[in-house]
């Protein structure tokens, strides 16, 4: 007789890629499956097509993949068998950009269950997993990657009973994409920088320092054409426009990195990326459970996306902007920021396990992999107006994984 085992899947999301995992009841990765980007609101975008059926698709295909690891189908696409043992997918929770509102949750959840997704689904902000994967009772993610969002989870009573993702206690700040908001992100940066080399092109910058940049400038041309492949500025149009790729804007990010040390204007738009992102935190500083500030390390912060491989670059103003506001936030006084050791995926798969059966402590008994990436008390910065790398004793320079 084969034992029965449960099975928890958990998608992290994203406008770039997708990443879903399989967990068992017993706490075993069972599979992983890779795949392209699942934002709902930005797919479809230029080819008119809807992006919620092409995510859901994805999404579908991606669980399909991961089951077909466990083993062959017995009765039913989501029931497999393998060693004497059968798995049975109980429920998978979507941890989603572009997600996270009533509107969008509800159309990802029905189009799964119209291409027969058979098991509980939850759907949610792809914040959620980072958090659940990092933390075990609660404490902030911050991504800056594509796109940008903060979200905060207090700490959840032992008692509570879970339904769904929506009575999870969490509070966010950000996350309106590229045309409302995406304050920080990697896509932020690369427009700045797009939209500054412009300025120079069309004699926009009425400062009268053009000459003293005149190089800077001219090294950003050279990356942006490179980048996108033109040989003049109205070739950037179709990319914006007709044409639109955020991620693959986004992707300059990377190339400006390697020329902020020495290009002042490209630095500059770092620091102020460090600075957009610190607001976030600083815009929930007042809904945070006053026992995450007391948390051994000081207040737990998940760092995901791409732009964290730039920690060195943004730090300043990061830092700026917490010691700016200090006066305002007088509990903000000591910060853990952690990466993960890999990808996020299986707090997904924690948290649904928690949503489907309240009794199975997996959040708990789950051996987390994390990083530090920097730890400090905002008291130990005196100037705020601009902060060099002398300034940040406890700094650290780490390969930190790819977007999350």
């Amino acid at each position: 007789m084969s034992t029965k085992i449960r099975i928890f899947g958990g998608i992290e999301g994203g406008a770039t890629k997708t990443i879903c995992k399989l967990l068992s009841e017993n706490g075993e990765i069972l599979a992983s499956e890779n795949g392209g980007p699942t934002n709902p609101w930005t797919l479809g975008i230029g080819e008119k097509e809807d992006g919620f059926k092409i995510a859901s698709l994805r999404l579908y295909d991606l669980i399909l993949k991961c089951m077909d690891q466990i083993g062959p189908e017995k009765d039913s696409k989501f029931i497999r068998t393998k060693q004497n043992q059968e798995f049975t997918l109980a429920a998978v929770g979507l941890c989603l950009s572009g997600a996270g509102c009533k509107v969008a949750n509800a159309r990802i959840k029905s189009e799964l269950e119209n291409l027969g997704l058979d098991c509980e689904i939850y759907v949610g902000n792809d914040t959620i997993a980072p958090i659940f994967n990092s933390f075990e009772n609660g404490g902030l993610v911050i991504i800056s990657g594509t796109g940008s969002k903060c979200v905060l989870v207090n700490p959840i009573d032992d008692a509570a009973q879970l339904k769904s993702f929506d009575d999870i206690p969490s509070y966010s700040s950000g996350g309106w994409g590229n045309l409302l908001g995406d304050e920080g992100s990697a896509y932020w940066i690369a427009q700045k920088a797009i939209k500054f080399a412009l300025d120079y092109n069309d004699n926009f910058l009425f400062e009268n320092c053009e000459t003293l940049i005149e190089q800077e400038a001219e090294e950003l041309k050279h990356l942006i054409f490179e980048h996108f492949n033109i040989d003049n500025f109205d070739a950037l149009l179709p990319y914006f426009y007709s044409d639109f790729k955020k991620d693959f804007i986004a992707g300059l990010t990377a190339k400006l990195s390697k020329i902020a040390i020495q290009n002042e204007v490209v630095r500059e738009i770092f620091e102020e990326s460090g600075y957009q992102i610190a607001r976030h935190i600083l815009a929930l500083q007042p809904k945070i459970d006053k026992k995450l500030f007391s948390m051994p390390g000081g207040l737990p912060i998940f760092c995901a996306g791409s732009v964290f491989k730039s920690w060195s670059l943004i730090k300043p103003g990061f830092v700026r902007c917490l010691v700016n506001q200090n006066g305002k936030f007088k509990n903000l006084k000591e910060l853990n920021l952690v990466v993960a050791d890999g990808d996020s995926t299986v707090g997904a798969c924690l948290i649904t396990s928690k949503l489907y059966d309240n009794k199975l402590d997996l959040i708990k008994t789950h051996k987390r992999k994390i990083l530090t990436l920097d730890h400090f008390y905002i008291s130990q910065f005196k100037s705020y107006n601009y902060c060099g790398n002398d300034e940040y004793p406890h700094s650290i320079d780490i390969q930190i994984p790819k977007e999350a």
